[in-house]
C-alpha cells in the first residue's frame, strides 16, 4: 500500500471560495444576502473598484494597501492577459463597481469570493453573474498582493462560467495566475504543492474536500498543489502568461443554454491532437523534474523545488532487482492518476529496460519515462495505447545514473467531472534486455517518443534533467512481495505563508 507522510507544518490555506460556491443556488439566489457589514469605503480612479472596511481604523491601510494590490492586479489579469472583468452589480454595496470588503465575516485569516443569480449575458457563450470579495482585515501588508490577485481571478472566472463544478480548476487557476501577478511570491513548498505531488495516483479531478483524497490526508491542499498541472499548461502550450488558462476557461464555460462542458473538455482542445489522454500522458512527464530532478526544459523554477515537491512514487528499484519484477500495486491509480516507479542505475549499464503493462479495461494506460545521465542531462518520451490495450516501452538505459516511469491511467473517453473516477489496477513487469538482443514480447510499443535537446518554453522537448538520484523520495519499494511502499517526506526546503482564496 502506498503511504506518505506529509508535512503537518500548515493546515488547510484559509481559502473559503469553494465553501462560499457551495452555497450558491445560481437560478434565484438573493445576491445581497452574502454582503459582510461595512463602515466605510474607498474608490479607485483608475477601475471600477471599491475597498469597504468593517473598522474605521483600517479605512487608511484600505486606501493606501488593499486598492492599490487590486489596481495592480487589475492592470495585469484583465488589462494585460485578457480576463474578462466583472459585470457591473448595480447599486449593490452603493455603486456599480466591484465591492472588496477588508473584513473578518468568514474570511478565517485568508479570503472569498462570491457570485450568484442567474446569467445576467444570456446571448454569449459563457455563464456570467457579478461577484464580490472579502480580504481578511488581519492578512500581511506582504501577502496582500498575491491574496488580491489570486482572488480578482476568481471575479473573472465568475464572468466566464459560475457554474464549473470543478473547485480543481478554479483554485489552480488562481493560484498560477497570482504567481504571474507576484512573482516576489515563489510558489515552492508552501504546502499545496507536496500535497499534490505526495499522491500521483489520484485523479486530476478531485479535489481536498473528496472523500477519495481525504482517505489519504484529511488536511490536504490538493486542489491548491494542483497549480504544477496548471502551469504545466501554460508553460507547455502557451507563452506563461496566463493567456492560455484564459483560453482553457473559455472553453470550458458553460452558456446557459448548454452544461454539457467540463473542464476537461477544455483541455483536450488546448492539446494540438485534441486528447486528453496525450495531455495527461506529457503531463506525466514534466511532474517528474522537480528539485534536483530539474532539467531546465520543463517547469521554468522546477530547480527551485524543494524534496517535498517532487512526485510520490511506488517502488524504488536497485538494477539488480529489475529483471523479472512484477508489480500489482495496492493503491493503483483513478482515471487521470499515475503510479510511479524508480531504477537507481549504480555505475550504470547498456541494456534497455522493457515495461510492459497490462492495465484494466475502460481506460486508456500509457507509460511516461525519463532517464537522467550523471550531468543532469535527460532522455524522455511517452507511450499510450488504445483503450483497454497492453503496452509497452523500451528504455535505453545506457549513460543513465537514475530511471524513473509512471504508469499512466489516461481516463476514458466519455470521463467528465462529475462521473465517478473508478480506480483501475494494473500488472507491470520489467525485462532486461542486453544491447543488440532481439526483444520478444507479447505487447506491442504504441509511439514512444524522445527528445534529446531544447529548452523552448513554448515547444519544450522531454529532455535533459538533474543530478543526484539519491535525493528526493526516500522510499522502500514494494515489489511483488507485497510489502507497503512508504513515502517519506523530509522538512521543505523552503517555507512561506499559507495563502487564501
Amino acid at each position: 500500500m502506498f503511504v506518505a507522510i506529509v508535512s503537518g507544518a500548515f493546515a488547510r490555506p484559509a481559502c473559503h471560495t469553494p465553501a462560499m460556491r457551495g452555497t450558491s443556488a445560481f437560478a434565484g439566489t438573493v445576491y445581497e444576502a452574502y454582503r459582510p457589514a461595512a463602515v466605510g469605503s474607498v474608490d479607485s480612479a483608475i477601475y471600477p473598484l471599491r475597498v469597504h472596511y468593517r473598522r474605521e481604523e483600517d479605512a487608511g491601510r484600505a486606501a493606501s494597501l488593499v486598492l492599490p494590490a487590486l489596481e495592480r492586479s487589475w492592470s495585469v489579469l484583465i488589462d494585460e492577459m485578457g480576463w474578462p472583468a466583472p459585470p457591473p452589480d448595480g447599486l449593490s454595496g452603493g455603486s456599480d463597481a466591484l465591492d472588496v470588503y477588508l473584513t473578518n465575516e468568514g474570511t478565517g485569516g485568508g479570503a472569498w469570493v462570491w457570485g450568484g443569480g442567474p446569467d445576467v449575458i444570456a446571448d454569449d457563450d459563457w455563464y456570467t453573474v457579478p461577484s464580490h470579495m472579502a480580504i481578511d482585515e488581519t492578512l500581511s501588508d506582504d501577502d496582500m498582493l498575491y491574496y488580491a490577485a489570486h482572488e480578482l481571478n476568481h471575479v473573472s472566472q465568475y464572468a466566464m462560467d459560475a457554474q464549473e463544478v470543478s473547485t480543481f480548476i478554479w483554485e489552480s487557476t488562481a493560484e498560477a495566475v497570482a504567481v504571474m501577478v507576484d512573482d516576489s511570491q515563489p510558489y515552492i513548498a508552501w504546502g499545496g504543492m507536496p500535497d499534490f505531488q505526495a499522491y500521483p495516483f489520484l485523479s486530476l479531478v478531485f479535489d481536498a474536500y473528496q472523500p477519495e483524497v481525504i482517505a489519504y490526508d484529511s488536511g490536504s491542499t490538493y486542489e491548491y498543489g494542483g497549480i504544477i498541472f496548471t502551469m504545466f499548461v501554460e508553460q507547455r502550450y502557451g507563452s506563461n502568461d496566463g493567456t492560455t488558462l484564459l483560453a482553457l476557461w473559455d472553453a470550458l464555460a458553460q452558456p446557459s443554454a448548454r452544461v454539457d462542458a467540463d473542464f476537461l473538455d477544455g483541455l483536450a482542445s488546448i492539446e494540438p491532437s485534441g486528447s486528453l489522454a496525450a495531455l495527461y500522458t506529457e503531463f506525466a512527464v514534466w511532474r517528474m523534474f522537480s528539485g534536483e530532478l530539474d532539467d531546465g526544459a520543463h517547469f521554468e523554477d522546477g530547480a527551485l523545488w524543494g524534496v517535498n515537491d517532487q512526485v510520490g512514487v511506488e517502488a524504488t528499484l536497485t538494477l539488480a532487482d529489475v529483471d523479472g519484477f512484477v508489480d500489482s500495486p495496492e493503491d493503483p491509480p483513478y482515471d487521470l492518476g499515475t503510479s510511479y516507479y524508480v531504477v537507481d542505475l549504480g555505475a550504470g549499464t547498456d541494456e534497455t529496460l522493457r515495461v510492459d503493462v497490462v492495465g484494466m479495461e475502460g481506460a486508456h494506460w500509457g507509460i511516461a519515462w525519463a532517464v537522467w545521465a550523471a550531468d543532469g542531462s535527460a532522455r524522455t518520451g511517452t507511450v499510450l495505447g488504445d483503450p483497454g490495450a497492453p503496452i509497452q516501452a523500451e528504455i535505453p538505459l545506457a549513460g543513465g545514473v537514475r530511471a524513473q516511469w509512471g504508469v499512466v491511467n489516461a481516463g476514458r473517453p466519455d470521463m467528465g467531472v462529475v462521473a465517478a473516477q473508478p480506480r483501475r489496477g494494473f500488472e507491470l513487469a520489467l525485462t532486461l534486455l542486453a544491447p543488440g538482443s532481439d526483444p520478444t514480447g507479447t505487447t506491442t510499443d504504441t509511439g514512444t517518443t524522445t527528445d534529446t535537446g531544447g529548452t523552448d518554453p513554448a515547444d519544450p522537448p522531454e529532455d535533459a534533467d538533474p543530478d543526484a538520484p539519491t535525493r528526493g523520495c526516500a522510499c522502500a519499494g514494494s515489489g511483488s512481495g507485497g510489502v507497503p511502499a512508504v513515502l517519506l517526506l523530509a522538512p521543505l526546503w523552503f517555507t512561506r505563508r499559507r495563502r487564501g482564496a
